[in-house]
């Protein structure tokens, strides 16, 4: 969103060490929230900057580091499955999903593949007026279906965030539902949960989304939900 980051090179005075590659690996699916966009705003009313998100602070982030997992987080703000925020049918999640960044295509190497894939996506196609749920669903579910050829033997986490209110979120979480019940058919390894929402202004930064406070919270759920299909994974 700000530019590429692109790494040149790292110096020492004295001598560099190994470090201990990651056991497990989560890999996020999202939007704005998943990327953190606003989280380190005091208020809701601001202009997105770079100095104002940090992925670092982000649920995702907070949760893999929790268990020593890798994280790999394609997120764009504003994304959406079949449409975008603004109305745009372009650069949707599905079709960017295979991607290293924007513009790079990358196909996933048997060690990079993930342990769990949370896909956070809905809010701003269900933000959208003229939403046709019917498209919604079966490309959700193409989404799914995409993703687990990329990643044959990952716990498929599918959730929605805190934004969305009232109709809007009662419909996509029966939309989300109706999908993973299907897809559960010949696929157990896909579970639906929903972000708990908050009344008040207390965990949300710019435009809403949440802040750090926000994201802690959010990070605590999509813990336990990992402690319930991996009792066996002892935290670091």
């Amino acid at each position: 969103l700000f530019g590429s980051t692109i790494f040149h090179q790292a110096e020492t005075d004295g001598m560099f060490v190994a470090t201990k590659l990651p056991k497990r690996s989560l890999l996020i699916v999202g939007d704005s929230i998943s990327a953190g966009y606003g989280n380190e705003s005091k208020t809701i009313h601001c202009t997105l900057n770079e100095k104002n998100q940090n992925h670092y602070a982000t649920f995702g982030a907070i949760a893999a580091r929790k268990y020593a997992m890798a994280l790999t987080t394609l997120a764009i703000s504003g994304s959406g499955v079949v449409v975008n925020f603004d109305g745009g049918r372009q650069g949707t999640m599905p079709n960017r999903v295979s991607r290293a960044d924007p513009n790079a295509p990358w196909a996933w190497k048997e060690k990079e593949r993930a342990d769990i894939v949370l896909v956070h996506l809905g809010t701003n196609d269900f933000s959208y007026p003229k939403l046709d749920e019917n498209l919604f669903e079966q490309t959700y579910s193409t989404l799914l279906t995409t993703l687990r050829t990329q990643h044959p033997s990952a716990m498929i986490y599918t959730t929605i965030g805190p934004m969305l209110q009232d109709d809007q979120r009662a419909r996509a979480i029966a939309a989300i539902q109706r999908v993973v019940e299907e897809q559960r058919k010949t696929d157990k390894k896909v579970r639906a949960w929903v972000f708990t929402t908050y009344p008040g202004t207390e965990d949300r930064g710019c435009n809403w989304h949440p802040n750090r406070l926000g994201h802690e919270r959010m990070a605590k759920q999509l813990i336990a939900e990992i402690a319930k299909d991996f009792p066996q994974w002892v935290i670091p």
